[in-house]
Formats: structure tokens, C-alpha cells, sequence
């Protein structure tokens, strides 16, 4: 849309945004609804990442944590969202603790979940013709 001359759709803080045609004014992008400059900066970060990581040597505590996730990501996103929402209501976090409460509480979910993508994982190797490889 910039590139275009198209107006930017309404943003919530239209306040701060000053059209000087700086590169500022150009990654000032819209998340809801999603802007054209929001999404190309999502895909090409994420595409820079992964081809970064494609052939990257990770130490191997890195390696030990990334694969079984990545092996099971599905598996991992369905438990990690009720697992993350037992535990804030379980320890009283539910309305909001902060930065550093979020960070630690996903530390122990992946802790937490690791093991049983690993489980899963070999389950998943065991049968490769069952239910566990739409997962």
C-alpha cells in the first residue's frame, strides 16, 4: 500500500504517526487489519530466520531443545495452550504479572512439554501410518 501511494488504513495510535516519508513512516505498519508493509515485514523476518537456521550448526543444547519441538509442533501448540492456562489460573497469574512473569512461565512450559514431544515424537517414528501424523 505505501508503495502505491494508497492511504494507510486507520491505526489506534494515528497520533504518532507524522508522514515525512522517512523510513520510520515505512515501518509504521497496521497489524489489525493487516497492512501490506505488516505482513511482508512478518513473512521476510521469518523467511531470514529460517534460512539462517536452515544450515546453522547449533550448539547442542540448542539443538536438544529446537528439534523435538520442531519434530512435534502441532502436538506442542494444542497442550501448551491449556497447560499455560491451568498454570496462570493454578497460581493465581491470570490477570497479568508482567514481562518477566510471562518469560518464566514459558521456560517452564517448554520444560514442562519437552519430554512428552519427545514421547510423542517416537510415538509419531513407531507408527507412521496411524492418527499421530496429521499431528
Amino acid at each position: 500500500m505505501r508503495s502505491s501511494g494508497l492511504p494507510e488504513p486507520h491505526t489506534p495510535h494515528a497520533s504518532a504517526f507524522v508522514p515525512d516519508g522517512s523510513i520510520v513512516q515505512w515501518l509504521h505498519t497496521a497489524k489489525y487489519p493487516p497492512s501490506l508493509a505488516y505482513v511482508a515485514c512478518e513473512l521476510g523476518l521469518a523467511w531470514l530466520l529460517l534460512a539462517s537456521l536452515w544450515n546453522a550448526n547449533l550448539p547442542l543444547w540448542a539443538s536438544a531443545v529446537l528439534t523435538p519441538l520442531g519434530q512435534s509442533a502441532l502436538f506442542f501448540y494444542i497442550l501448551h495452550k491449556h497447560l499455560l492456562q491451568l498454570l496462570s489460573y493454578g497460581l493465581g497469574l491470570h490477570h497479568g504479572s508482567g514481562l518477566a512473569a510471562t518469560y518464566l512461565m514459558a521456560g517452564v512450559t517448554i520444560a514442562m512439554l519437552l519430554p512428552l514431544c519427545q514421547v510423542f515424537h517416537r510415538y509419531k517414528l513407531a507408527h507412521p501410518a496411524g492418527w499421530a501424523r496429521f499431528i
